[in-house]
């Protein structure tokens, strides 16, 4: 039985709704009696040696067993309770250290293809044909199930078996994304940019090397403010909501990169960004699209299952397709400059043909996974 479970604590740990969420649910999935331990690691190396460390403190009168302890190297894991019983049976039966791979990782599985926690689930379908494996301990890794007792041993080198039918998925880099995709969009002429909700402002940095502008971020998480404080990642950064904030320039352009769909208003975003653009200024949006075939196969299955990011990201509450995008921008008297269909196409083997002789299957849609647009106020 799983008696411990250890969770990394990364240095400079961040926070937001979005990755609350998700740690909520791992944690909804753990089992009810093991102990839950945080400590600081900053992989899978240093976490197995923080838990040898504690166990040797905490386990000298007691017998380990088969006892097993779960090792987790992010809070932020996608991990069910059926992923954790096949990896603490495995370790029990093998009496080895088990490893789930994950999203992070490079093992030699079939390319992740998924875009929804049901998706998820189908990719993991296709890994029930693959075998176990073997891996060291060197390689990158979200989830370990070990016996207590092989925590007393180095964990460089070791060799543990991979099971890819509980593969994980991990959500800790969802406020860590660059954004390069968006930056031709961008003038070169561009003196000033404003990014509101751009995360740590990591595509701001990329921005900034590659136009040598000046950058502004905006976020409403005072958590990761300091983030993108501390590393630099903009030149200014201003705490609060985007429609509270109180600006004291004008900007030649503004971003909402996967922003418009978690507020309640984004008519209002854009309009006060359309008052802070200077006479030339662009406003760019990404914006993800719920008619993209992930979804609609989803909801043909009955399903819309929330995640901590991703079209069915849970902060979302509003929802897009092309057409209401285009839509928003008219009513708004917004031109559009640039659009750009950001393409994930079906796979060949989600086969439309029945549903295309009664109704007008709109194939660009289902192919899309989101929208960028450029815009301005019409003249």
């Amino acid at each position: 039985m799983i008696s411990y479970v250890f969770v990394a604590t990364l240095p400079q740990a961040k926070s937001s709704t979005e990755l609350d969420f998700a740690y909520e649910k791992l944690c909804l999935a753990l089992p009810k009696d093991a102990v839950l331990v945080h400590l600081d690691a900053v992989d899978a190396i240093s976490l197995w040696r923080a838990a040898g460390t504690y166990i040797q403190n905490t386990e000298k009168v007691k017998s380990p067993g088969d006892r097993c302890c779960l090792l987790l190297c992010s809070r932020f894991l996608r991990l069910t309770p059926v992923d954790i019983d096949a990896l603490e049976a495995e370790c029990i039966a093998r009496n080895t250290p088990v490893v789930a791979p994950s999203n992070q990782q490079t093992f030699s599985l079939p390319r992740p293809d998924y875009f929804t926690i049901r998706g998820l689930e189908r990719y993991k379908g296709k890994l029930a044909r693959e075998a176990t494996f073997e891996v060291t301990a060197d390689d990158a890794m979200s989830a370990v199930c070990a016996p207590i007792l092989a925590l007393s041993n180095e964990p460089e080198g070791m060799v543990m078996t991979c099971l890819p039918t509980t593969f994980t998925h991990d959500f800790g880099a969802y406020h860590a994304g660059d954004r390069a995709d968006i930056i031709d969009l961008i003038p070169d002429n561009t003196r000033n940019v404003l990014d509101v909700g751009g995360g740590e402002g990591l595509f701001l940095r990329s921005l900034s090397l590659a136009l040598g502008c000046q950058t502004h971020l905006c976020e409403v998480s005072p958590a990761i403010c300091e983030v993108a404080k501390t590393q630099g990642n903009a030149n200014y950064v201003w705490p609060g909501d985007f429609l509270e904030v109180s600006f004291d320039r004008s900007f030649d352009c503004i971003t909402f990169l996967d922003v418009l769909e978690h507020v309640n208003a984004p008519d209002r975003y854009l309009q006060r960004a359309v008052d802070l653009l200077t006479p030339a200024g662009l406003i760019i949006c990404s914006i993800p699209n719920v008619g993209h075939w992930s979804c609609v196969l989803d909801l043909i299955e009955g399903r819309w299952d929330y995640a901590p990011a991703g079209i069915h990201c849970a902060t979302h509450v509003r929802f897009f397709t092309p057409h209401s995008i285009q839509s928003m921008f008219r009513d708004l008297g917004l031109e559009v400059i640039e659009w750009v269909e950001v393409k994930a196409p079906a796979p060949d083997t989600l086969d439309l043909s029945m549903l295309q002789r009664n109704f007008n299957v709109n194939q660009t849609s289902l192919d899309t996974y989101a929208i960028h647009a450029a815009v301005r106020p019409r003249k």
